[in-house]
């Protein structure tokens, strides 16, 4: 999969809209992200039998706004078009 804006990691708990927990540049980092809060959920459990998602960031409008508040945003942005996850 390559993907030059990043993913966004997602959870959904029954009949719920998803929601965004975690945005990362690679692929990898997404998979990562996903392993580690399955194995160290915080402690409200408001994530205990979610359905978990990996979805690419389409544009660099989205990417704009996910990455807003950011202290990284704008070395983020000097690096557009290099962004470019890792294949397996």
């Amino acid at each position: 999969m390559e993907n030059k804006y990043g993913y966004k990691v997602c959870y959904q708990k029954e009949s719920e809209k998803p929601k965004i927990k975690l945005v990362t540049n690679t692929y990898d980092g997404a998979r990562w992200g996903i392993e580690w809060l399955e194995k160290h959920p915080p402690n409200d459990s408001t994530l205990q039998n979610a359905k978990w998602y990996i979805i690419p960031i389409k544009n660099y409008l989205e990417y704009s706004k996910l990455w807003r508040g950011c202290p990284f945003r704008d070395y983020l942005s000097d690096l557009n078009g290099y962004l470019t996850p890792i294949e397996n």
